[in-house]
């Protein structure tokens, strides 16, 4: 592997935010993923939801201190 090349990020050790990250098809043959279904596939309620939640993640808005306590209070009552 060695060291990346100028220009690069060490993807090991870097942080990416939400858009950066690619999913890969492992154990599929090639030319045989699985199909993904896109937003128009949707029907127009779920649409809308999905485009207004991205937005709120891209505008960094939809994590939140209450979802994020809200989280951690249902993990704490499913292990306790």
């Amino acid at each position: 592997m060695g060291k990346p090349q100028s220009g690069q990020a060490d993807h090991a050790s870097s942080q990416v935010g939400p858009s950066q990250i690619t999913y890969s098809f492992a154990g599929f043959p090639a030319g045989r993923e699985p199909l993904v279904p896109s937003l128009e596939d949707l029907p127009p309620e779920r649409r809308e939801k999905v485009e207004r939640i991205r937005k709120e993640i891209q505008g960094g808005k939809y994590d939140t201190r209450e979802k994020l306590e809200m989280a951690i209070e249902r993990l704490l009552k499913e292990i306790l």
